[in-house]
């Protein structure tokens, strides 16, 4: 999945608008998306930059790791097949 692709399924998912879609980008272009400090980090990322409130932000954290999971998922299983949304 392509950013753009991976980006979409998240604006998808959790309604927000391009604005803050690119706050939620830069956050997480910046932070390493593995561990529990990185969480936090990107939590208080999305709260700051996004303007949004904690439950938001870990709804976003949430949709944005499953979506990277899934596509991680498909790829090891298809390795060969182009997997692009």
């Amino acid at each position: 999945m392509n950013k753009t692709g991976f980006r979409k399924a998240i604006q998808e998912k959790t309604f927000l608008d391009d604005s803050k879609m690119d706050s939620v980008m830069e956050v997480l272009d910046e932070n390493f998306f593995i561990g529990k400090n990185s969480k936090e980090r990107i939590i208080n990322g999305f709260i700051t930059r996004a303007l949004v409130d904690e439950d938001k932000a870990k709804e976003i954290y949430d949709v944005a790791m499953s979506t990277i999971a899934i596509n991680l998922k498909n790829k090891i299983k298809h390795p060969f097949k182009k997997i692009d949304n």
